[in-house]
């Protein structure tokens, strides 16, 4: 199950932890099969098992994870079920006791630039005011910044962003997609349709 996790075949690979659960439910290594059962089941988009996992997990981590660890998977797998409240939750109580963790700063800017209501641009712009220049340098926070400036309707700032992350994420379709977003806002629709088309291609 854990060779085929590491090679992305999750289907296998889930199929493999749930035949131990089911030939030994007293696994010395219970914990540790859930955490890897968990994170298969929310790249197979059964989020409500991978929440349920997760959250199985608090009493006893898996070894040499911290129950913030969990909650971090946690809030991921609720964001991706599309419950923001639950995720939010999550992510603002990571970033409150971690406010300098990359990753964890990272990942909520994710989400904050995914949401349209304006408590959640505003979070946002409280964290990005907060930022190092170091962490001012992430081309993911870069695009994140960018997709919340677009979503203000500060077409100049977003455009200034997105030109700075271009390189990194020249192979991404979401970056292409919402930079043709932005031309059509400001109406450079040949500009767009050459943006989307490389999100498509």
């Amino acid at each position: 199950g854990i060779c085929y996790q590491h090679f992305r075949y999750n289907e296998e690979a889930s199929r493999c932890f749930n035949t131990v659960l089911n030939l030994d439910p007293n696994f010395k290594q219970m914990n540790d099969l859930k955490f890897r059962l968990a994170l298969s089941y929310r790249t197979l988009f059964k989020y409500q098992e991978s929440i349920d996992l997760f959250s199985s997990l608090f009493d006893n981590p898996p070894l040499k994870l911290h129950e913030d660890d969990i909650n971090y998977h946690l809030a991921i797998a609720y964001q991706c079920f599309g419950k923001a409240e639950s995720a939010n939750d999550i992510y603002m109580k990571l970033y409150k006791k971690y406010p300098n963790n990359e990753i964890i700063i990272q990942q909520y800017l994710w989400f904050l630039s995914l949401q349209s209501n304006q408590q959640s641009l505003s979070i946002a712009d409280t964290i990005i005011k907060k930022l190092t220049k170091e962490q001012l340098i992430n081309p993911n926070v870069i695009l994140s910044i960018a997709k919340i400036a677009l979503k203000q309707q500060n077409f100049e700032e977003a455009f200034d962003k997105y030109k700075k992350c271009s390189n990194y994420h020249k192979h991404s379709p979401i970056f292409w997609n919402s930079l043709g977003i932005l031309y059509c806002n400001i109406n450079q629709f040949e500009d767009a349709k050459i943006a989307f088309q490389n999100a498509i291609s």
